[in-house]
C-alpha cells in the first residue's frame, strides 16, 4: 500500500505537470525539446553554471554544450551573465520566461503543501517532513557526484518561503558519512552556508580544486588566444 501511495502522488505531480505543458503547445508558448527541458532542469539545479561546468556535470562534451545553450538563448530561456569576479567568465542564467514555465510544478507544489498544512495537524506535517527528509537522506549513498548550489532567493515567489527553507538544504559531516568514499561535492563558489565548514577537511570536497583548476583552464585559453609560449615548457630542439 505505501509504494502504491507514493505512486500515485508521483504520478499526479507528473500528470499536472505534462498537462500544463501540453496546455503551452497548444498556445504554441512553449518551445523547448525535451533534451532542452532536461538541461534547462539542470542549470536550474546547479545555480547559474558556466558552460564548462554544465557540460561537466551533464557528463558531454564542452562543444556539445554549447551548442544547446546556443540553442536556448536563442529561444530566451537562458541568458548569459558576464561574472563579478572575472570579467572574462560568463555564467548561464534562466530567464523570466523559463522561469514562469518551470513554475507550472512549482506552484501546483506550492498548493499541495499549503493544502496539507490545512487538513492535518503541525505535529503531523513535522512528521511527514522528517519521514520524507529521511527518504531523501538514503538516497546519499547512490551519489558519484554531490553539485552544491545556494538556496536561490530570487527563485521564490514570496520572502517567507525562502527564510523557511533557507537552512533546509546543508551539507554536513553527518550527511557525508552515508555518502560513498569516492563521492566528490563540487560547488562553483562561493557559498552561503550550503556547506558546513569541516566539510572543508573531508577529501571528497573537491570544490577548491576545481576552482583552482578554473583559473588554469583560463589561464591556458587565454595564452592560446594570445599566441604565446608556455614559459615552462620544454624547448623544441631545432
Amino acid at each position: 500500500m505505501l509504494e502504491k501511495a507514493f505512486q500515485d502522488v508521483y504520478t499526479k505531480f507528473k500528470l499536472h505537470f505534462y498537462q500544463n505543458v501540453f496546455q503551452r503547445f497548444a498556445t504554441r508558448e512553449a518551445t523547448l525539446t525535451t533534451v532542452e527541458s532536461f538541461c534547462m532542469e539542470g542549470i536550474m539545479a546547479m545555480g547559474e553554471p558556466t558552460i564548462a561546468e554544465f557540460s561537466r556535470m551533464m557528463q558531454i562534451s564542452t562543444p556539445n554544450a554549447a551548442y544547446k545553450i546556443g540553442s536556448l538563448v536563442k529561444k530566451g530561456y537562458v541568458e548569459k551573465i558576464q561574472s563579478t569576479t572575472d570579467r572574462r567568465e560568463y555564467h548561464l542564467r534562466p530567464t523570466q520566461k523559463y522561469i514562469d514555465y518551470y513554475n507550472i510544478s512549482y506552484s501546483y507544489l506550492h498548493t499541495v503543501v499549503e493544502r496539507a498544512r490545512q487538513r492535518f495537524t503541525p505535529e503531523e506535517c513535522a512528521k511527514l517532513e522528517q519521514m520524507l527528509t529521511i527518504v531523501s537522506t538514503e538516497l546519499m549513498p547512490e551519489l558519484d557526484i554531490l553539485y552544491m548550489t545556494r538556496v536561490q532567493k530570487e527563485r521564490f515567489f514570496n520572502e517567507e518561503d525562502y527564510i523557511r527553507l533557507k537552512n533546509s538544504y546543508v551539507l554536513t559531516r553527518e550527511k557525508m558519512a552515508q555518502a560513498k568514499p569516492t563521492m566528490a561535492v563540487l560547488h562553483p563558489l562561493p557559498r552561503v552556508n550550503e556547506i558546513a565548514l569541516d566539510v572543508d577537511d573531508d577529501p571528497r570536497a573537491a570544490y577548491f580544486e576545481q576552482v583552482q583548476n578554473g583559473v588554469y583552464v583560463r589561464m591556458a585559453l587565454i595564452m592560446t588566444l594570445l599566441g604565446l609560449a608556455d614559459p615552462k615548457a620544454p624547448k623544441e630542439e631545432n
